[in-house]
């Protein structure tokens, strides 16, 4: 069964702290590739909408060229914010079987944590091809390593024929929810861990 949660509500804050409201939640990561330290700010959308842990998916409607991702805890929650320039693409979030493999390359790539759960976006990339040269829209790290009980990494998986690929590592049993959200356009994923 395919669930599609779409809530329009809350506020958004723009990875320099501008604009930001109290309820957003800051933190300081270190990139796994060159280690570098950033502070991210993270939107605070509000807590409302049910956890699960089965699929969540939405058709492929608009295109959307990512340009951040920005994750932080959020109360008992880990949030991680894909934001797009153009519009939220459709999107495919689930559990996913190791190996996790590259997409195009079929190469296989390591992530962190006890399960994997994949969001998939089309149509969707992080490079604009529209023009006459390609033009790098994110260009932040491939692979984030995060300190959370809920989330152990971020990992690009892949961003081949409009379909762009990411992978959380996550806690074993964790339950998740999926937000999408405009101005600017935004795919949230909350994770955390089941009571049970």
């Amino acid at each position: 069964m395919v669930f599609a949660l779409l809530l329009a509500f809350g506020a958004c804050g723009d990875g320099d702290g501008a604009g930001v409201d109290a309820g957003d939640r800051a933190t300081t990561t270190t990139d796994a590739d060159d280690g570098r330290s950033s502070t991210t700010v993270v939107d605070d959308i509000g807590d409302d909408g049910a956890f699960t842990t089965t699929r969540v998916s939405t058709p492929p409607e608009e295109r959307g060229l990512l340009v951040a991702v920005r994750h932080a805890s959020h109360g008992d929650v880990y949030r991680v914010v894909f934001e797009f320039d153009g519009g939220v693409p459709g999107y495919d979030v689930r559990f996913a079987e190791r190996p996790i493999v590259q997409d195009g390359s079929g190469d296989e790539i390591a992530v962190g944590g006890a399960a994997v759960l994949t969001v998939d976006f089309e149509p969707s990339s992080a490079v604009d091809l529209q023009g006459e040269d390609a033009v790098e829209t994110y260009t932040g790290p491939k692979r984030i390593a995060v300190d959370s009980p809920q989330v152990a990494e971020i990992v690009r998986v892949g961003d081949f024929e409009g379909q762009l690929v990411w992978a959380l590592g996550i806690a074993a049993g964790a339950e998740y929810r999926v937000t999408a959200l405009t101005g600017p356009p935004r795919v949230v994923v909350d994770v955390r861990r089941s009571a049970s």
